[in-house]
């Protein structure tokens, strides 16, 4: 029920408990005033006959004519009884009038039970002139009866004193009713009425009256209940509007105060406490955003846990590293059997020996270095964790795990390893070769000294010159090995690449086999680079011979240069790495590539790849030597059956004024869209930077590892425009993928990324995919512009 029906139905009530209140005293005073008008007719009656008592009927005994049938009718006992019966038969009230008395003549005039009592109780009030008692008859039925005393007077004595005093007529009729003295209780006159007679008049006039009292009650309340909305309820009804809009959020509302009565300083009261809500709310919300943006400002993911060990919260970054778009998806689930469940060796992790689940569970904090967790899609990641109990009030009540991918930082470490590992082979390396060379000088010496010696004995000469060319030999690989360790080169000069490799476009094609096809992608505009012309002719010739060695049956070498800038992302994906502006040699073959496990050991001395007795395994050791001393980093790309591509980042010459391109590009002005881009990559955290990109470029991603789960996205029901595949995966390439993919959607537009050349990878018809090829690295800007053009195409 609303308050207003209830003050209205309270204000009703009170007005009919008024209304009852008013009628019940109108009753009772209208049956005290009914019965106070009985009582004075009554006397007023008892005056008459009593008058008539004394000379009516005085005169009529003092006559002396005889007592018959006609004149007994006027002695008092016979002239009450006739008075008696006319009222009964004039009225249908029930009234009965008479005289009665203890010792009567007229028998009619025998008192009855009630009539003697009230002679007794006159007797006891003397006083007293009339009495009006109610009773009950015989038969129960409810009387009022009015009784007034008849005391014996002088006249009385004459016909109810002494018998022989009294007149002869008197005598010689009655036998009884003598021998009374003055002052004695003679009888009472004596009213009955029935109760209902006076109960029905009552009722009567109460009726009568309640229609004029209940008029002006309904006038009451509608008037109490027209001020009642004016003064009240609409006052009210207006607060609880502006208390629904606090409470649906809107702290700004506030209630009209006009007045100075009791419901003003309500809504006064009421509009400082929805001010102090609105500050309390504004700081609370400032403080949940505060927290909202640290947790997912944070890099580090946030996992909160419950008692039971079920997620609470996660932050973006959880989200992001275990593969989940919604905190729906995770929030109200059991953390372990989702994250945790399994060790790196595929054996199963029970909650038992679960280190975060002893956080929620026994209250123990701890720090784990290393790890795994599961992602979504069934992937693993290495990860260090710590986990901490939440208590309240001393309970422990959860826990919250935070945790860091540390993939990179692996992948970092194992970076750094490799080369502090590289770093100790050159300094080992550097010293034996310095010693070896010593030595070899001292014994090309004597080999000289014996060669003079023997001149002589032709098959001691022969020995000594074969020994001499061994030792020859010996000395060019120890000039190769200290070329690979030493630290400086000591002719460095702003260096134009192009230059440099036109210069060397006829000794490269002598360098290779026929059935080998050299082409040169010579980029215009190039910049300078500050390095030793002869180390550079040296590295470019040995990563010439290597591609021809992997090209046996011939094939195609591709020699590239280009601008690139290494940003900040290639940076921290490649620790040893430095970002800023490089000038870019890439060597490409179409030989039988590298395998995995070897690509990372190619550039350690005396590691090769070729067969027995063919090579010394310091080939690219040198090139590698020459890159360092040159400030620059080296990256090779490899497929077993595709190719190989060795990139060589050479620092860019301080000497040129020219601007680097990421100091003068503006991201604001980058080319955006709004089509839908599926990007797929090995490589998580590639994945992870692309679809960055491209999203904050206006950009709809999906994402994908595997060329199989590339396809299945691209059968489902989401409209892919174009899709951005790194060509280098397992399983399925870039190119069969886009074959695929294209087959089933002509329309699909495809980008393919890799560190390999175009002319390196594209085969079998899949030259048509490697025109548009974007090379890796890449940063933004470079992907903002290959994308549009490929939906501008």
């Amino acid at each position: 029920m609303k308050l207003q029906s209830k003050l209205l139905f309270a204000f009703g009530s009170v007005l009919i408990a008024t209304f009852t209140l008013v009628e019940i005293i109108g009753y009772r005073q209208t049956h005290e005033q009914m019965l106070a008008n009985l009582r004075q007719e009554a006397l007023e009656i008892r005056g008459v006959l009593m008058a008539t008592r004394r000379i009516y009927h005085h005169q009529f005994i003092n006559s002396g004519l005889p007592l018959n049938k006609k004149t007994l009718g006027f002695l008092p006992a016979h002239a009450m009884n006739r008075i008696s019966n006319d009222f009964l038969n004039w009225s249908n009230s029930g009234l009965s009038f008479n005289n009665v008395s203890e010792r009567p003549r007229n028998p009619d005039n025998q008192a009855d039970e009630i009539e003697l009592e009230a002679m007794i109780w006159f007797r006891a009030n003397p006083k007293e002139k009339e009495r009006l008692v109610p009773f009950k008859n015989s038969q129960g039925q409810s009387y009022f009866h009015f009784s007034s005393p008849i005391w014996t007077e002088a006249y009385c004595l004459k016909c109810h004193g002494k018998r022989d005093e009294a007149p002869q007529t008197i005598r010689e009729t009655y036998a009884a009713s003598y021998d009374y003295q003055l002052g004695d209780l003679r009888g009472l006159m004596s009213i009955k009425l029935p109760a209902h007679f006076i109960e029905d008049e009552v009722l009567a006039q109460r009726i009568t009256e309640m229609w004029g009292h209940l008029f002006a009650f309904v006038i009451a309340f509608a008037f109490g209940a027209w001020l009642l909305r004016r003064w009240v309820t609409r006052r009210l009804t207006l607060i609880q509007s502006v208390a629904g809009d606090l409470a649906r959020g809107d702290y700004d509302a506030r209630v009209p105060v006009q007045g100075q009565d009791e419901l003003c300083d309500l809504a006064s009261a009421f509009n400082d406490m929805a001010e102090q809500r609105r500050t309390a709310e504004s700081s609370r919300r400032e403080s949940e955003q505060q927290v909202r943006d640290l947790l997912d400002s944070t890099a580090e993911a946030i996992y909160g846990l419950d008692a039971k060990g079920r997620c609470t919260i996660v932050n973006p970054a959880c989200l992001r590293m275990l593969g989940y778009q919604h905190a729906g998806e995770l929030v109200g689930k059991e953390m372990h059997p989702m994250m945790h469940h399994t060790k790196a060796d595929g054996t199963a992790h029970s909650l038992d020996e679960c280190l975060i689940a002893s956080a929620w569970r026994d209250g123990q904090a701890t720090l784990t270095a290393k790890d795994i967790f599961w992602r979504r899609d069934g992937s693993s990641f290495p990860v260090e964790f710590s986990a901490y109990p939440i208590r309240r009030d001393g309970e422990v009540v959860g826990a919250v795990a935070t945790f860091l991918d540390i993939t990179e930082r692996l992948k970092s470490e194992e970076s750094l390893q490799r080369a502090q590992k590289m770093e100790a082979v050159g300094q080992l390396t550097g010293g034996i070769a310095h010693d070896f060379n010593n030595l070899l000088g001292i014994m090309l010496g004597n080999l000289d000294f014996l060669q003079q010696l023997v001149a002589d004995n032709k098959k001691a000469s022969e020995r000594v010159q074969t020994t001499t060319k061994a030792a020859m030999r010996a000395t060019d690989l120890t000039k190769q090995l200290l070329g690979f360790s030493r630290r400086e080169s000591k002719n460095i000069a702003a260096t134009d690449l192009n230059q440099v490799i036109r210069g060397m476009e006829s000794l490269i094609a002598r360098s290779v086999t026929p059935e080998v096809e050299v082409e040169l992608q010579l980029a215009e505009g190039l910049w300078l680079t500050e390095i030793d012309l002869g180390d550079l002719q040296d590295a470019l010739l040995n990563l010439v011979l290597n591609a021809r060695d992997a090209m046996p049956n011939g094939g195609s070498l591709t020699i590239e240069t280009a601008n690139r800038v290494l940003d900040a992302i290639y940076e921290e994906q490649n620790p040893i790495a430095d970002k800023g502006d490089y000038v870019q040699l890439a060597v490409s073959d179409s030989g039988s590539g590298i395998p995995a496990e070897a690509l990372e050991h190619i550039f350690e001395p005396f590691f090769t790849t070729k067969p027995e007795g063919r090579g010394t395994g310091l080939g690219l050791s040198m090139v590698y030597g020459f890159v360092q001393r040159s400030k620059g980093y080296i990256k090779a790309y490899s497929e077993p059956g595709i190719g190989t591509t060795i990139h060589l980042y050479l620092a860019r010459s301080e000497e040129q004024s020219q601007k680097s391109a990421h100091s003068t590009g503006n991201e604001a002005i980058l080319p955006r869209g709004t089509e839908s881009i599926l990007v797929v990559d090995d490589e998580v955290d590639l994945v992870e930077i692309a679809s960055n990109h491209l999203e904050s470029l206006g950009y709809q991603t999906a994402v994908a590892a595997s060329g199989q789960q590339a396809l299945q996205i691209l059968n489902g029901t989401r409209q892919i425009d174009l899709l951005f595949s790194d060509v280098v995966m397992p399983g399925m390439s870039g190119y069969e993928l886009a074959q695929q993919a294209t087959a089933k959607n002509p329309k699909l537009k495809v980008l393919l990324a890799s560190g390999f050349t175009k002319k390196a990878v594209a085969q079998n018809g899949q030259a048509r995919f490697s025109a548009s090829l974007l090379s890796k690295p890449y940063g933004k800007a470079e992907l903002a512009r290959r994308v549009r053009v490929e939906f501008d195409d």
